[in-house]
């Protein structure tokens, strides 16, 4: 059997870090100790699956609570699971079982402390918890969900996207069940959401989202989707996004999208270049 083992970067080693990067100029090489990692304990991975997301929940409070109250979840293939150090399961080690829906491609944590689980395919599509997993909204949303995202943009309010099989499904009320809406056409089969933030070039800032034939963007809160210069019919599939800032770029800093070549596309997720729905 194949295991995952799952690694956390201790608070005390974030915080060494954090302060390295505001002072390695001042500091000798030898001062420079790397950040430490340990392992919260191996998971049976399922064979050819990629979809493990890690999410850490703030324990309840204010921001001066205890963070050994803290949860991770790991959502994969074989359900949602919470991070328990006393439990020693047969199956899952330290891992607790919190629901098994169904094959998720990946959750996000809302600013609401909501977690939010998506499936393309089974018996729940998309699950929403508001009790750190404890129960869970079976179902709030049809079709099948394929990546989950929570913008911070100001203009964009905080709102939720979806991928819902070509287009993107955004919910402003922490996802709750009647909330989700069908916007644009994102030109293919959604693996990833990303942002740009706001800048003078792009006042609203930007909405990205990474399908089987590259990028997409939106500068009208999903409702519409336009090809990038990354986009192409089977070219990428782009499967995360980071924003690096630079206070001299014209759009504010420089977008990554990590990607791998597309060989072959399903005849389900073969796609035209964006158009506004309808």
């Amino acid at each position: 059997m194949t295991f995952l083992n799952v690694l956390a970067l201790r608070p005390a080693a974030l915080t060494a870090l954090a302060a390295l990067v505001l002072t390695a100029a001042a500091l000798p090489v030898a001062a420079q100790s790397p950040p430490t990692w340990e392992g919260l304990g191996l998971f049976p991975a399922v064979p050819y699956a990629d979809n493990y997301n890690v999410l850490h929940v703030p324990a309840d409070g204010a921001a001066g609570g205890d963070p050994a109250q803290d949860d991770v979840f790991l959502v994969s293939s074989s359900g949602v699971f919470r991070y328990d150090p006393a439990l020693n399961d047969e199956s899952y080690g330290p891992w607790e079982v919190r629901s098994a829906t169904g094959s998720p491609t990946g959750g996000v944590l809302t600013a609401q402390r909501t977690l939010l689980v998506g499936a393309p395919a089974g018996s729940t599509q998309l699950d929403r918890s508001t009790d750190a997993g404890r129960t869970w909204d079976r179902g709030v949303h049809f079709p099948g969900v394929s990546a989950l995202f929570q913008s911070t943009i100001p203009a964009l309010g905080g709102a939720l996207y979806a991928g819902g099989g070509g287009y993107a499904l955004r919910s402003l009320t922490d996802g709750t069940r009647t909330s989700w809406l069908r916007v644009g056409n994102t030109g293919g089969e959604e693996v990833a959401f990303g942002e740009v933030p706001p800048s003078p070039s792009l006042p609203n800032g930007r909405l990205l989202v990474g399908v089987y034939n590259g990028v997409s963007y939106s500068d009208d809160a999903g409702v519409t989707f336009r090809p990038s210069s990354a986009f192409g019919q089977a070219r990428y599939i782009a499967t995360s996004f980071a924003f690096v800032p630079d206070p001299v770029h014209a759009y504010g800093g420089t977008a990554y999208a990590g990607a791998v070549a597309h060989v072959r596309p399903p005849s389900s997720e073969r796609s035209t270049e964006p158009s506004e729905p309808g």
